[in-house]
């Protein structure tokens, strides 16, 4: 531009400022949302990632960590939301990888994320921990999936960390909520079984949850897995105790 007719040298638009036009005697401020080198003839949008909130700039500035700008020409950056972080100069938000969450906005790196606590799970991108359901659990912080109890353990309760043993007379299966006592006919005789056991020939047991079997008595026969006694057929007797066939009468 030049300033008046008399000037024989044209001067350069300074950095901030613009002009498209020949035979000016004035430079455009650069408006907000761009920069202007010095001898601009138009002005650049803000890249991604950047910013410019004033006019006359330079240069754009770059996102601070805890926001984002995915637009071009951007007078401003947006908090990173919930469940997410952003370096500074970042154009998008990254997830909170799985195994962690993040309840608020303006996280600016992973380490902004928290882990999840025992006991709950975490998918990548989560704002709160989810509590695992009963019959599952996490017995370590940071992860992202709950596990089942194993077969012979169970819990009843949400949110736990530890399964519990099934107890003796039960039996759990994988994932199991609660322990399941075990049929007349059948028992176990210890804690942490996945099934029970048939009561052998020569016993009975006619009560359900029960951690032992009943000797058959004397005149009474008692098959595998039998629930009650049943008497020698008629004709027939014994005075032994523990008989598991007719046969043996």
């Amino acid at each position: 531009v030049a300033a008046a007719e008399r000037l024989s040298v044209c001067s350069a638009c300074p950095a901030g400022k613009f002009q498209p036009a020949s035979g000016m005697t004035a430079c455009q401020e650069c408006p907000e949302g761009s920069f202007c080198l010095q001898r601009a003839t138009a002005s650049t949008h803000c890249s991604p990632g950047t910013f410019a909130a004033s006019a006359s700039q330079s240069t754009c500035a770059v996102c601070p960590g805890g926001s984002y700008q995915d637009q071009s020409g951007a007078t401003a950056c947006t908090p990173c939301p919930a469940g997410s972080h952003c370096a500074a100069g970042a154009s998008s938000y990254v997830m909170c990888a799985a195994g962690s969450f993040r309840p608020t906005v303006g996280a600016a790196a992973q380490s902004d994320c928290s882990a999840c606590p025992p006991g709950s799970s975490c998918t990548a991108g989560a704002t709160y921990h989810t509590a695992c359901a009963a019959g599952t659990i996490t017995a370590s912080s940071g992860q992202s999936k709950c596990e089942a109890c194993p077969v012979g353990k169970y819990h009843s309760a949400s949110g736990r960390s530890a399964c519990n043993k099934c107890p003796a007379g039960t039996f759990c299966p994988l994932r199991a909520t609660q322990p399941t006592p075990c049929s007349p006919g059948a028992f176990s005789g210890s804690a942490a079984q996945g099934a029970c056991t048939a009561c052998p020939g020569g016993t009975y047991q006619p009560t359900e949850g029960a951690s032992a079997c009943l000797t058959c008595t004397a005149g009474n026969v008692c098959p595998l897995g039998a629930p009650s006694q049943l008497p020698c057929p008629g004709g027939s007797y014994s005075s032994a105790l523990g008989l598991a066939h007719a046969s043996n009468c």
